[in-house]
């Protein structure tokens, strides 16, 4: 639609703005809050390993963790 001046011109439309670029965050960006968060769950519910030595496979997955973390 276009706009008339107070001299009856018709002008043309202002531009619209670009949209923005969709951004596309990798497979593991999406992963990985996840993956956190889980951990941070095990632990609370854990008791932070105290707890995991009933149940080998938390502690096996707490200590790959802590040495993952460490380097």
């Amino acid at each position: 639609m276009t706009a008339r001046t107070h001299h009856g011109i018709p002008t043309a439309p202002a531009p619209r703005a670009a949209a923005a670029p969709a951004v596309r965050l990798p497979w593991w960006a999406a992963l990985l809050p996840v993956l956190v968060f889980g951990a941070l769950l095990t632990l609370a519910t854990t008791g932070g390993g105290s707890a995991a030595d009933g149940r080998p496979e938390v502690g096996q997955v707490l200590q790959h963790l802590r040495q993952t973390l460490a380097g």
